[in-house]
């Protein structure tokens, strides 16, 4: 028996809903070459249109923006009650899309199997009425990575389809949806890259985390380069809700809830720019909540770390914290038309490649047991052409480098090398991208002014034990606590407060607590430890203390950076730079230490001037090669 289509008003207004977001697109045609085979949903609306649609909807349903959590990210959530349609909802949507904008590419995704079979069991039930109403016929189906063939035909076709899948379809590297270079991948991509590029709508079923969009997009179009961690807490955040249950109340995990089976739970896939944010985020949380603390289903033990009364109250110390703790401020002083100056020259020096096709002929002359003799004829190279998606020039950099529309205008609008851009404008953007993100972070750093608050990190702000989940190192001879408590995968932070604890120069050493912040335009900035070294003149014997501030990392290069931790990094600099001013004694920099001594040399020091009484050295990567730096003068 199959169940009959009703008109439900509570279900139209749903669908209409979804609809109207899209209120002004124009309608998708396919009688235009892309890229390859591939047939994509084209999105001809920009943001702003977007937000202007979804603000008119949430008026019309009597709601505030902020019960309706309106944010620019394109993620619509319509809630219902089990038992209430939902599934049909969504399925006369897809119909409705079509029907409208000519949207024929949808992917439904499930957390499990049994809900997936569920889902086509809808669509074959009502596929028939459904067909009836709208008139094209939906072709549905199961990914299934033994019948890769139906992924290609949802990848070239032009036809309404969907496609249904459950999350472990593509939740690891290993899935053969997400390997490239296969014999049988569309233009050489991996399944999901070749996904990416037919943007198809996604549907999330039973989302009830883990399904978050901040978990399935990125598999399907990487997360944007985030700059701001206002942005980044919002699209994190979303993740984060703890779900509810039909009844309207929230559902939590117990605490013996194995490993990987948890209903919140938020799996991150970040990008560089996302990596230290998302480290630094959940340190935080665990400050306000008590976290499970378990590392691969094994649960991690809690540490007590004690403050080590003797070094804290030492009268070096107090000197040392006096200087550091020191609170800042800025302003940051833009000049819109050296700005503009700079990223029209940047962006005229843009050379992309030609397509080119490498032609080689080869004849085998002889099989043999170990293989063929084959003889090699000629080579040729064939220019290519290509044909491009269409895209919005000013909303893509918009997106990916934060400058306003006014200004990316007059940037595009001086450009001469649009021969450049026409040869493949995907890269063409991500260079230009690229470009004006590293003009704009120089920029806010050359004009970036600091000056000091006279207010401190307070001495009372530390505790006398601190508990922690995180791993910790001890540090029994120089340490400001018995323990120096380190981020879990930070390699260089454990090596770093060893040789540090170990070393007779250090004669103090502090990992910096987490409410120890500096202010940049991007969000605040903690660095990772504060020695103090002492240095011996062999002239006089006349002893120095130099005080140092330490970013370790795993390589010794600030350019390994990604921007967003050099623009804190080179903020810092000058953040420091203003604490030594007021006291007369300029702070240095060298970037970056990824060795103890590459800051203080191993050999005694000999006679000659003093170095410099403070400096801030990152990023390192070992406690020697910082020595070695700090130590080194002339």
């Amino acid at each position: 028996m199959s169940f009959l289509l009703e008109e439900l008003p509570y279900q139209k207004k749903a669908i209409d809903a979804v609809v109207g977001v899209f209120d002004g697109q124009q309608r998708n045609f396919f009688h235009n070459p892309f890229h390859g085979d591939v047939q994509p949903n084209i999105l001809t609306l920009s943001t702003q249109d977007l937000t202007a649609n979804k603000r008119a909807i949430i008026a019309a349903n009597g709601l505030t923006e902020g019960e309706a959590h309106l944010s620019l990210v394109p993620d619509y959530c319509i809630e219902m009650e089990t038992g209430t349609g939902k599934t049909l909802v969504y399925l006369r949507t897809i119909y409705e899309l079509c029907e409208a904008y000519g949207f024929t590419k949808f992917i439904i995704i499930v957390p499990s199997v049994p809900i997936r079979e569920g889902v086509l069991d809808t669509i074959a039930s009502f596929g028939p009425q459904l067909h009836r109403v709208y008139g094209p016929r939906l072709h549905a189906f199961e990914y299934d990575s033994k019948k890769l063939t139906e992924v290609k035909r949802f990848i070239s076709g032009t036809d309404l389809q969907v496609m249904v899948m459950t999350t472990q379809s593509f939740n690891s590297d290993d899935n053969i949806i997400n390997q490239s270079g296969r014999d049988d991948s569309p233009d050489g991509l991996s399944y999901w890259q070749a996904l990416s590029q037919v943007r198809p709508i996604l549907i999330m079923d039973e989302p009830q985390e883990g399904m978050d969009t901040a978990n399935i997009t990125p598999r399907i179009e990487a997360l944007n380069q985030t700059y701001s961690d206002i942005k980044k807490r919002q699209e994190i955040g979303r993740g984060l809700r703890i779900c509810r249950n039909q009844d309207g109340q929230r559902v939590y995990d117990r605490e013996d809830v194995t490993e990987g089976e948890e209903i919140n739970q938020l799996t991150v896939i970040p990008n560089e720019t996302y990596e230290t944010f998302v480290t630094q985020y959940q340190s935080e949380i665990g400050a306000s909540i008590k976290p499970r603390h378990t590392h691969k289903g094994k649960r991690q033990g809690e540490h007590l770390v004690r403050l080590c009364e003797a070094q804290f109250r030492s009268e070096r110390f107090r000197r040392f914290w006096q200087r550091l703790g020191q609170r800042t401020d800025y302003t940051v002083h833009f000049d819109e038309e050296d700005l503009v100056a700079a990223c029209v020259t940047a962006l005229n020096a843009i050379e992309v490649p030609r397509y080119e096709a490498e032609i080689v002929a080869m004849r085998i002359d002889e099989f043999t047991a170990t293989g063929e003799r084959a003889v090699l004829l000629g080579t040729d190279t064939q220019k290519l052409e290509a044909c491009f998606t269409p895209m919005d020039l000013i909303e893509e950099l918009s997106e990916n480098t934060q400058l306003a529309y006014p200004t990316l205008i007059r940037i595009l609008s001086a450009v001469t090398n649009g021969d450049q851009l026409v040869r493949n404008p995907p890269r063409y953007l991500h260079e230009a991208g690229r470009r004006i993100t590293r003009i704009k972070l120089d920029e806010m750093v050359r004009t970036i002014d600091y000056r000091p608050t006279g207010e401190m990190f307070g001495f009372d702000l530390f505790k006398d034990v601190i508990p922690t989940y995180r791993q910790i190192v001890p540090t029994p001879n120089s340490g400001v606590y018995d323990h120096a408590i380190i981020d879990s995968n930070s390699s260089p932070e454990r090596h770093f407060a060893m040789q540090a604890d170990g070393d007779p120069r250090v004669v103090c050493v502090l990992k910096l607590p987490d409410w120890y912040k500096i202010p940049t335009p991007n969000g605040n900035y903690s660095p990772d430890f504060g020695l103090v070294v002492t240095h011996k003149n062999l002239r006089d014997g006349a002893e120095l203390e130099v005080y140092l501030v330490v970013e370790t990392k795993s390589y010794s290069s600030i350019e390994e950076l990604d921007p967003d931790e050099q623009l804190k990094i080179r903020c810092a600099v000058r953040h420091f730079e203003a604490l030594g001013v007021t006291t007369n004694q300029p702070l240095l920099f060298h970037a970056p230490v990824d060795r103890l001594s590459s800051v203080v040399s191993e050999e005694p020091a000999p006679a000659k001037p003093a170095p410099e009484p403070m400096g801030f050295y990152a990023p390192k990567t070992t406690l020697a090669e910082t020595l070695t730096q700090a130590l080194a003068y002339e």
